[in-house]
C-alpha cells in the first residue's frame, strides 16, 4: 500500500515537497497541491500523484487562459466603443484558445465582426491574440490565427488580427495580413507543435492604433460619407484636416481628445 507519508514546503522555492512511504516523490505548487486535495494518510501512488498533478495544473491552466482572453476581447471593445463609436461590436466566436494549433477546424468565424451602426454595414472581422509581454523586437502571432483572418478574403470579408499585449504597458498591434502571401511558420517552443508568423514593427502588414483609426475612418467614409457625417458630427463636431498613411491631408473626422495613442488600450 503507497500513501503519503510526508509533506513540506521548501523554504525557497516555496513549492511542496511530497514524500510516498517515506521517500521523495514530487515537487508541486501551492495553488496546485491545494486544488489536490489531498493530505498525509491518504493513500496513492507516486505515479498516480504525477497525473493528479498534471489534470488539475492543466485544468487551472485552462481557467486562467480563458480569463486572459475574456479580458483581451472586453479591451477590444471598449477601445472602440472609445474612439469609434459610429462602429458596432460583435462578438460571434469565442472559441479561441491559441493553445490549441488545430483549432480553425472547427472554428464558426472570426472572434469578432466590426459593423456601422444602423444599415449594419460590416467594415472587418477581427482576430484576437492575447501575448502576455513582447519578446525581442518581433511581433510573434499563432500561424492560425493569421491564415484564418487570411481566409476571409474569399468572401470577400476584411480579414484582421490584433495582439493585445499586457505587459510592461498594454498597447495593441493591429495587423493586416496579404491574403496573396503564404507566411513563413515557426516553432518557437521546440515540440509543442504550435506554428507562430513574426512580423517587425516596420513590416507593411503592421498597423500602430492611429494608423488602424485612420483605415478604419476613412473606411467609414467612403462607404457611407452623408449617414457616417452626419451621425459622428453629432458628438464630434469638429473636421480637422490632418495627414493619414494612406492619402495626404484627407478629412478626417475625429475628436483630438479621443484620437487614439500607439499605447492606448483604455
Amino acid at each position: 500500500m503507497s500513501e503519503i507519508t510526508q509533506i513540506q514546503q521548501d523554504n525557497k522555492t516555496r513549492r511542496i515537497l511530497v514524500y510516498i512511504n517515506y521517500r521523495y516523490c514530487a515537487s508541486i505548487r501551492p495553488d496546485v497541491w491545494d486544488a489536490m486535495g489531498l493530505k498525509e494518510g491518504d493513500e496513492i501512488t507516486c505515479a498516480e500523484l504525477h497525473r493528479k498533478e498534471k489534470e488539475v495544473y492543466n485544468k487551472s491552466r485552462k481557467q486562467s487562459h480563458i480569463e486572459s482572453n475574456k479580458q483581451a476581447m472586453n479591451r477590444i471593445v471598449r477601445w472602440f466603443d472609445k474612439y469609434i463609436p459610429a462602429l458596432e461590436t460583435k462578438i460571434i466566436d469565442f472559441k479561441f484558445d491559441s493553445r490549441e494549433f488545430d483549432y480553425p477546424c472547427y472554428r464558426y468565424d472570426q472572434n469578432i465582426s466590426l459593423s456601422i451602426k444602423g444599415p449594419n454595414t460590416e467594415l472587418i472581422t477581427l482576430e484576437v491574440a492575447l501575448v502576455e509581454i513582447q519578446r525581442g523586437t518581433h511581433n510573434w502571432i499563432n500561424a492560425d490565427k493569421i491564415i484564418f483572418a487570411q481566409s476571409q478574403s474569399q468572401n470577400k470579408r476584411d480579414g484582421w488580427a490584433v495582439l493585445y499585449y499586457k505587459y510592461p504597458v498594454e498597447r495593441f498591434v493591429w495587423i493586416k495580413p496579404n491574403p496573396k502571401i503564404i507566411y513563413k511558420t515557426e516553432e518557437i517552443i521546440k515540440g509543442s507543435k504550435q506554428q507562430f508568423i513574426f512580423f517587425k514593427n516596420d513590416s507593411p502588414e503592421v498597423y500602430s492604433s492611429p494608423k488602424f483609426f485612420d483605415y478604419i475612418q476613412a473606411k467609414i467614409n467612403k462607404m457611407l460619407p452623408q449617414q457616417v457625417d452626419e451621425s459622428v458630427t453629432k458628438t464630434q463636431p469638429e473636421i480637422i484636416r490632418i495627414g493619414s498613411p494612406h492619402k495626404n491631408n484627407v478629412d478626417v473626422i475625429f475628436s483630438p481628445k479621443a484620437f487614439p495613442t500607439n499605447n492606448d488600450t483604455k
